[in-house]
């Protein structure tokens, strides 16, 4: 069961929050870490709450890692006359 008072933004922010400029960089993120709290047991009577966030942050670092990997990929596609300058280091 999710918690809805564990959400900081409303649910339209799930969605357009990809869409809107210098706002995807970051608030994709913020909701998935939203999620992710809002989906996870509650403690028990005073039992300290901490919500490991590890898989989102590994989730979020692969995101962003292969996200520049293809734009850099994409660029020597570009740029390349040849096949062979595609995986070869360039020389400009």
């Amino acid at each position: 069961m999710l918690g809805p008072d564990r959400f900081r933004n409303g649910p339209g922010w799930a969605v357009g929050s990809w869409f809107v400029p210098v706002v995807h960089l970051w608030m994709p993120y913020r909701v998935a870490i939203d999620m992710w709290g809002a989906s996870t047991r509650l403690p028990g009577d005073g039992e300290p709450y901490k919500v490991p966030l590890w898989p989102v942050n590994l989730w979020w670092g692969l995101f962003v890692t292969t996200t520049l990997f293809q734009r850099f990929a994409g660029q020597r596609y570009e740029n390349a006359d040849a096949l062979s300058e595609i995986r070869t280091p360039c020389s400009r």
